[in-house]
């Protein structure tokens, strides 16, 4: 009969409660509820038409809730640039124009209050005029004289993520390896 050493039996122990507590939650993850995509990239760029056609544009990422309500979803904050400038903030709802930053991720994209942003000290809000079905621009100095552009071009796409499920994926396959490795014979 073979002798074992408390401290192998520890060892042992010890590993076995480590693949226990990755595959414990790996299958949490696995069954976890798939999430929504809620980080959009966003670019637009457009003339300007009160200020001799001077073009303008923008671009970055934008976060929203997970829950649709009415087939929107509430943007939540901003990043990015307009004309080289960082997007300092989203503003709150009401500020610019009546804006209220719902997205409608089927499209058209924004309602006409729109979605309100500020960079360097000038508000922009980005909407939909279904009178003329284009996307515009709105700019004012804090919520006051309004000029308008007409936006030419906009692209809004998510940013994917990683379900749960594949994290969970990931963490079983991870412990498989981390296992087999401790199975294999060392030279």
């Amino acid at each position: 009969m073979r002798k074992i050493s408390c401290q192998a039996v520890r060892a042992v122990l010890r590993a076995r409660g480590v693949v226990c507590i990755v595959f414990g939650v790996s299958a949490a993850l696995l069954n976890a509820p798939s999430a929504h995509a809620t980080l959009y990239e966003f670019s637009y760029s457009g003339v300007d038409q009160f200020d001799h056609n001077l073009p303008f544009s923008a671009s970055g990422e934008f976060a929203t809730t997970d829950t649709l309500i009415g087939g929107a979803l509430t943007i939540t904050s901003i990043s990015g640039a307009r004309d080289g400038v960082t997007i300092s903030n989203l503003d709150p709802i009401l500020y610019v124009g009546g804006n209220d930053n719902l997205f409608f991720p089927t499209g058209p994209f924004f309602d006409f209050q729109g979605m309100a942003y500020n960079a360097n000290h000038l508000d922009y809000n980005l909407f939909f005029d279904a009178s003329v079905g284009e996307y515009e621009e709105s700019t004012s100095e804090a919520a006051s004289a309004f000029t308008f552009g007409n936006v030419v071009h906009l692209s809004i796409t998510p940013i994917s993520t990683p379900e749960p499920g594949t994290l969970g994926l990931l963490g079983l396959g991870l412990a498989g390896v981390g296992f087999a490795r401790r199975k294999a014979p060392r030279s």
